[in-house]
């Protein structure tokens, strides 16, 4: 703490003696000083103040407002939207983030004004910074797009402009899960900043890249990353991205349960907010700390520090960290069996996710609250809170079922226009031929005719599949949110119950979901892709349901494994298990996937040994049968395509006392029907 007085004492006198100097041009002083001079001084103050924020950000911004104040008429246009630009990054450092904007549009006025395309393009940069820092990673994009823009043909101009606006764009790829496009972004950052010799930037760089590591469980990877960054920082004494370093490789740490590490790291992180006077990254730390005891069980830890986090966002009005504490503190009371605080810190989560319209807090708020009430006996209202939570969910995938019909309306519309297109070429070039070459008219009527026939066949024939196309996008884009808002829906059941382990989760289904996108425009896959694919989605769900879930593959040695059937069918009918049969179970269970032949017809078969379909209608777990109405709508276009006579057949199983002992979904596919 005296180290810093004694920096800001230091930085704040240097200005003012320069200032004193710039003042002393009156009666009664010989200091001779030109305009060129002046200007010059002004900038070495602009820079010198510039060059402390990272190590003391409140100094630079005491300084900046004394240099504001006392030389405004002595500035240059390009020297006050500078200063307005230094002092709207410390305000969004600290979280001031309306304040920072009213400065950093200030800035962009001033250099738009006079021509300074870096520095308007910088303060696009921390605009779009400050609209990431609120969640508006949308908007952030198409700011770092006008960056792009404005810099186009002057980046020898511009600097290092160009690397931040990779790495900021990829950060804002990576939150809206875009990976592939944060990648491309963060190596295209490291490449430049390496070539530059931008130590700073390289470490921006490996931070993220590391970060991405994490998500795909390549944390020993990320650690070499966040270490190689943390030695960068050391270097260019940039004590502000220390601080996110030793968050970054904590957490990792945190992830591989090496939980000695990742407390060292933290506490070193929180030494360092302090110095640097960030409440609002050591209220981020607190979070971080406090989800390290809840993994270790240590619940009473595990509420202080959390406890801590939501004090200090309570301070700056932070409705995202508030609503993310909030659940946390009911997570944690619902561990303890302390329902009832469980439910009041819910409540007030869902208030607050709801101002912020941030559907990843709404989800978790429903679900916490739901566990609270369920264990309070509140059975009605839990089961309203169930309803709204798949109101919520269905809503997210609602607009991209609408947008994967417009594509296929209009690559449809495109086809029939390419296809008037041709006729008339067509038709063209036979006029000619008929006028130069009146003795071939009769031979050449009857090609044309002939060229007409097989065209419209052809013709009818391509409008048909394409309609067929279209039917089975239509399809799938029911399908697929409808697999995915369940498989969202583990994953909100799993934060609440593991948070660490869900990053994982979330990292796994990342991978299913790139395979669930290759498969998306197929009518069908190969059987050994179709099991490959089923055997993920059982992974993913062995992994919530821990010890409470087994299965098996048995495939006959007579089986063509390249033969073909519809695509993410038995994925669907594992689905169908595990909700309508084991869940209701309440203990362990198991799924088998068998394949063999049996008169004429291969058969692949999902079978469990779940409640059965009599039990799970009692319960009311049997839904609106939307899944088994998208895999009869598959296998019609299935056989409409390929010509054969596939069909489902649904066996209910029972004990040898006539007790309900699950069900067996089996897939009937003529043999050598459809091969690939």
């Amino acid at each position: 703490m005296k180290n810093k007085m004694n920096e800001m004492i230091k930085l704040i006198a240097t200005v003012a003696t320069a200032l004193s100097l710039l003042q002393c041009t009156g009666s009664g002083y010989s200091i001779d000083m030109d305009s060129d001079e002046q200007i010059s001084r002004i900038d070495s103050m602009i820079q010198t103040t510039k060059n402390s924020i990272t190590v003391n950000p409140d100094s630079a911004r005491i300084a900046f407002e004394q240099l504001l104040l006392t030389t405004k008429n002595k500035l240059t246009k390009k020297q006050e939207g500078t200063i307005y630009l230094q002092m709207g990054i410390i305000c969004s450092m600290k979280m001031e983030l309306e304040k920072s904007d009213s400065l950093h549009q200030k800035a962009a006025l001033i250099f738009n004004t006079i021509g300074e395309l870096c520095l308007l393009a910088s303060a696009y940069t921390n605009l779009g910074i400050n609209q990431s820092k609120r969640g508006n990673y949308a908007s952030s994009i198409d700011l770092y797009k006008n960056v792009e823009k404005t810099i186009e043909n002057q980046h020898d101009r511009c600097g290092n402009l160009q690397e931040g606006n990779y790495n900021n764009t990829g950060l804002a790829y990576m939150n809206i899960g875009k990976m592939d496009s944060a990648r491309f972004y963060y190596e295209k950052c490291l490449e430049a900043a390496r070539k530059n010799n931008n130590k700073n930037m390289m470490a921006n760089a490996l931070i993220n890249i590391g970060n991405l590591l994490q998500l795909f469980n390549e944390y020993k990877k990320g650690t070499d990353y966040f270490l190689e960054a943390i030695g960068l920082y050391e270097e260019v004494n940039n004590k502000t991205g220390l601080l996110g370093a030793f968050v970054n490789i904590a957490s990792t740490y945190v992830n591989i349960n090496n939980y000695e590490s990742a407390l060292l790291f933290f506490q070193k992180a929180d030494s360092l907010s302090t110095a640097l006077n960030l409440p609002n990254r050591k209220a981020s730390i607190y979070h971080n700390m406090g989800l390290l005891y809840f993994e270790q069980e240590n619940y009473d830890k595990s509420l202080e520090y959390v406890k801590k986090s939501l004090a200090i966002k309570l301070q700056f009005s932070d409705s995202v960290g508030i609503a993310s504490s909030q659940n946390a503190l009911s997570a944690i009371f619902n561990k303890n069996g302390n329902h009832i605080s469980a439910k009041e810190n819910a409540t007030k989560a869902l208030d607050y996710a709801l101002r912020t319209n941030n559907t990843n807090l709404l989800l978790l708020a429903y679900n916490n609250l739901y566990t609270a009430q369920f264990y309070l006996g509140e059975f009605e209202k839990a089961l309203e809170l169930l309803s709204k939570r798949d109101e919520l969910r269905d809503s997210i995938f609602s607009q991209q079922k609408i947008e994967a019909v417009q594509e296929w309306q209009v690559k449809y519309e495109t086809a029939q226009k390419e296809a008037e297109i041709q006729l008339l070429r067509e038709h063209q070039m036979a006029q000619q031929k008929i006028t130069s070459l009146y003795i071939g008219i009769i031979i050449l009527l009857i090609i044309v005719v002939i060229l007409g026939i097989l065209w419209i066949g052809n013709h009818q024939k391509k409008t048909f599949l394409l309609l067929e196309q279209m039917k089975y996008r239509t399809i799938k884009s029911k399908f697929i949110p409808h697999f995915t808002g369940n498989v969202l829906n583990s994953i909100n059941y799993l934060i609440s119950k593991n948070p660490i382990a869900a990053k994982r989760y979330i990292a796994d289904f990342s991978l299913f979901t790139n395979q669930s996108l290759l498969n998306a425009d197929k009518f069908c896959c190969t059987l050994k892709e179709e099991i490959a694919y089923a055997e993920n989605y059982l992974k993913l769900e062995k992994l919530r349901l821990e010890d409470n879930l087994d299965y098996a593959i048995h495939l006959s040695s007579e089986i063509d494994i390249q033969m073909e059937i519809p695509t993410m069918i038995l994925q669907t009918f594992c689905e169908n298990a595990l909700k309508h049969g084991i869940r209701p179970k309440n203990s362990r269970g198991s799924i088998k996937i068998s394949a063999y032949n049996h008169n004429g017809f291969d058969v692949v078969t999902v079978e469990d040994d779940g409640v059965g379909r009599e039990k799970a209608k009692l319960l009311r777990t049997e839904g609106n049968r939307e899944g088994l109405k998208i895999v009869e709508q598959q296998i019609k276009l299935f056989n409409k395509k390929n010509k054969t006579t596939t069909y489902l057949e649904i066996v209910d199983l029972y004990t040898a006392d006539n007790i309900p002992a699950g069900a067996r979904f089996e897939l009937h596919i003529p043999s050598a029907g459809v091969t690939k």
